[in-house]
């Protein structure tokens, strides 16, 4: 069976690569001399100061040890590699609506005190906090305030000016009672 099998597959067999080892390893070596020791202290040194594996596959994926992974050779690479990624860890921004509900409730002083903004809409030293210099009403993100609270209170504010407690363009300053020498009294 053997030699049928043989017969069958001999020009593969020929040039196959075990063939050729076999055909290698049956010539003679040209020099069949044994080593002299200085041949074995070279091949010796030569052994110790070869790289290791680890050592040659550092070598083979980056011109440089301390180069980034994502500019190696073997790496596609893009312009935003080069960009400066300082910029990208800039603390996040202020939530453009304000706290969440829990936050909010224990900052929000009309919440903490049970108090009504809608019953203090007279009270227009507490309202200018509430209001920018322009006489605008500050958004929930720079008030803190719910968002119940947040309503009642610019309701509030609206009335006041309406009023007339409240000057409607700009903001006064509640504490400068002294202002063109006359007193202010708010109700």
């Amino acid at each position: 069976m053997l030699k049928l099998t043989r017969a069958l597959f001999a020009p593969a067999i020929r040039n196959s690569r075990a063939a050729r080892k076999a055909n290698l390893l049956a010539k003679p070596l040209p020099s069949a001399q044994p080593m002299a020791a200085e041949d074995i202290d070279q091949t010796a040194e030569l052994l110790e100061n070869a790289p290791t594996r680890e050592e040659q596959q550092v070598a083979a994926y980056s011109v440089h040890p301390d180069m980034p992974r994502h500019l190696r050779p073997t790496n596609f690479v893009r312009l935003s590699d080069f960009k400066d990624k300082s910029w990208q860890k800039l603390p996040r921004k202020p939530d453009p609506f304000g706290p969440g509900r829990a936050a909010s409730e224990a900052r929000d002083a009309f919440v903490q005190l049970n108090i009504d903004p809608l019953h203090e809409s007279t009270n227009a030293r507490m309202l200018a906090h509430f209001v920018t210099d322009m006489g605008r009403i500050r958004k929930r993100a720079m008030t803190g305030l719910t968002w119940r609270s947040q309503r009642r209170m610019a309701k509030a504010v609206r009335r006041a000016k309406m009023m007339g407690l409240m000057p409607i363009l700009r903001r006064d300053n509640p504490y400068d009672d002294t202002k063109d020498g006359l007193a202010r009294r708010y109700y």
